[in-house]
């Protein structure tokens, strides 16, 4: 499993990239496969609230894919981005998510060292009702920071993690 969330009432779901699905486990029930999630290419996972919509981060494909829970048959949004999302986070008051990932220069993402300083960061609101995207942030990869990875708020600031460097970075929310 990549990431995982935890689920109102109890339980939890988490992502599987090698299956590429997501999964729910529950006490007693164990682990059962989420209706829908099948070819999502899942790696970060959110929840809203009230644990009727799972929001997944298809990062090999650029897009967020939102599915309810809970509900037949299954709804199902893809959501395109212009970069990779690795890991989704909802705001405290449920009012945006958050997508952070990365690309190179020319859109595609690199997986391989071979060229990190041609990375950019990347972040994006995503409105969980409407599935709007507005993007705000894009950055190139510097020396020590390579390619965004997750992204909170914390104030009135946006915090960056990264899969590659020995910092973290942050910018102004808009």
């Amino acid at each position: 499993f990549n990431s995982v969330v935890a689920l109102p009432g109890g339980g939890l779901v988490a992502t599987s990239p090698r299956t590429g699905d997501v999964w729910e486990w529950q006490t007693g029930a164990g682990w059962t496969r989420i209706p829908g999630s099948e070819d999502t290419t899942p790696n970060g996972v959110e929840i809203s609230s009230d644990g009727r919509w799972l929001y997944v981060a298809g990062f090999a494909e650029s897009k967020v894919t939102r599915l309810s829970r809970g509900q037949t048959p299954v709804q199902k949004d893809v959501i395109a981005l212009d970069f990779r999302p690795d890991n989704l986070r909802m705001s405290l008051d449920g009012s945006v998510i958050l997508a952070a990932g990365h690309t190179d220069k020319d859109g595609r993402s690199i997986t391989e060292p071979r060229e990190p300083l041609r990375e950019t960061s990347n972040v994006a609101e995503i409105d969980p009702q409407t599935l709007e995207v507005r993007r705000i942030f894009e950055h190139p990869a510097m020396e020590g920071f390579v390619a965004s990875t997750t992204a909170t708020r914390i104030g009135n600031e946006i915090w960056l993690g990264s899969y590659r460097g020995d910092r973290i970075a942050y910018f102004p929310a808009p």
